[in-house]
């Protein structure tokens, strides 16, 4: 059976940005988040979708896998990806400044795992 990791944020109203488009966003994050992007984007096990919803107060990533043993396998690589340079043991969306941000701003994260 299909297996999916679903990362959702939401926010309040409008006021603040994403952080992905935050001018000031810290540079490293900004670094990682293509990094890591690119390296998704060049797997064959994974179908990704990225839904924004009309109101622009929340956006879901959805990591869609052939099935559980597919997104285990996935996890090994980006524990191995997140433990070298430039994450060095931090995957971008743990970054301090990151998780400062959303709270700062009443943004709020979810990450689900389970079957399709």
């Amino acid at each position: 059976m299909a297996y999916r990791l679903t990362y959702t944020s939401t926010r309040p109203d409008t006021s603040a940005d994403w952080y992905f488009f935050y001018e000031t966003a810290d540079a490293g994050f900004e670094t990682n988040a293509t990094h890591f992007r690119n390296w998704l984007d060049a797997r064959s096990d994974v179908t990704v979708t990225l839904t924004v919803a009309e109101d622009n107060l929340s956006f879901k990533w959805e990591l869609d896998f052939a099935d559980e043993a597919a997104y285990d396998a996935f996890v090994v690589d980006r524990t191995a990806l997140f433990a070298a340079a430039p994450y060095n043991g931090t995957g971008h969306l743990s970054e301090t400044a990151y998780q400062n941000y959303l709270t700062a701003n009443s943004m709020t994260e979810d990450i689900a795992t389970g079957e399709v």
